[in-house]
């Protein structure tokens, strides 16, 4: 009988392994992916407004304080009309995707740490 307990423990163990395995690669894949996905974003619209010449206008902000107060919402207005909006909400969603993402691995790394721990000190037993 004890044969039989330690061929379905093992089995139960080997399961485990796999499924928890598979959780935290394809958890640190969707991180990594979505970081760098909104580092893209954010690459492609410096580079879009840098082609723009859009960041141009903030020059004004190296002026006086008049002129900068005259000046402020015309400015805004200018730049949020020759923003790429697609990129920058693409760019946000992805960004805050990725966050919470990190913050979920991070709330229950104590969970997978222990599960991990315990897998770990299975197959070394056996």
């Amino acid at each position: 009988m004890k044969k039989f307990e330690k061929k379905i423990l093992k089995g139960i163990y080997t399961f485990e392994t796999k499924q928890t395995l598979l959780q935290l690669i394809l958890r640190l894949l969707a991180i990594v992916s979505f970081s760098l996905g909104g580092v893209m974003w954010i690459y492609i619209i410096i580079q879009k407004l840098i082609y723009q010449e859009t960041l141009d206008l903030f020059e004004i902000f190296k002026e006086d304080l008049l002129i900068i107060r005259e000046n402020f919402w015309e400015v805004i207005g200018i730049f949020s009309e020759e923003a790429p909006v697609i990129e920058i909400l693409l760019a946000i969603c992805t960004v805050i995707l990725s966050i919470f993402l990190i913050l979920n691995f991070i709330q229950n790394f104590a969970k997978v740490k222990h599960k991990l721990d315990s897998i770990i000190r299975f197959w070394l037993n056996h």
